[in-house]
């Protein structure tokens, strides 16, 4: 499969569902806090959307009580994870673009959540929706994980752990890091060696 030019067909409809969630002021708000929107009303919105936009495709969807959802494609038993979050840091100031918009200029594009994490995730959607869409044989069931509390403590995820299926292996597409195994913090070090190694 010409995987590049295959995406390409999904551009617009990506685009226009990425302004759907870039349009949701998902930051934690706990002042509209309830039972099925722990972290306030814009997770629980944005959540809502992105599960919407897994029925609309055909996928199986699960709403882990407002914490996390999961988009699930494939019956095997084996599984592969996907960990995204749809939540948000606050909007700031001095933005020369709209920030709950997506606006497309010279190739990039803008709007908060774009790359940390409501664009990687719904990459991943898509590369799932076009495998989905072209019948790709899958040795193991996907299941693309949304959080709705990563900017905040990771609440969300660690909510999921204790309810929810724990894939087997996974990764993270997160900002402009390319594919993330785990993080756990940063270090900078310098090493020496008096060996030729």
């Amino acid at each position: 499969m010409d995987f590049l030019n295959l995406t390409k067909e999904y551009e617009s409809s990506y685009l226009e569902d990425l302004n759907t969630l870039v349009s949701i002021h998902s930051i934690r708000d706990l002042s509209t806090k309830t039972n099925s929107a722990p972290f306030g009303q814009g997770p629980r919105q944005a959540l809502d959307a992105f599960l919407e936009m897994g029925k609309r495709d055909g996928f199986d969807t699960k709403d882990i009580d407002g914490y996390a959802g999961v988009i699930s494609y494939g019956e095997q038993k084996d599984t592969v994870g996907i960990l995204g979050h749809l939540d948000i840091v606050p909007i700031g100031e001095d933005w020369s673009k709209e920030p709950l918009k997506v606006t497309l200029d010279d190739g990039y594009v803008f709007g908060r959540g774009v790359m940390d994490d409501k664009g990687p995730t719904l990459a991943a959607y898509y590369a799932l929706k076009l495998l989905k869409d072209h019948r790709v044989p899958l040795k193991k069931r996907v299941m693309l994980i949304a959080g709705c509390d990563e900017e905040s403590g990771m609440e969300c995820i660690q909510y999921y752990k204790k309810h929810a299926e724990i894939p087997q292996t996974g990764f993270v597409p997160d900002a402009d890091f390319p594919v993330i195994y785990g993080e756990k913090g940063g270090a900078h070090v310098t090493l020496s060696s008096k060996d030729d190694t």
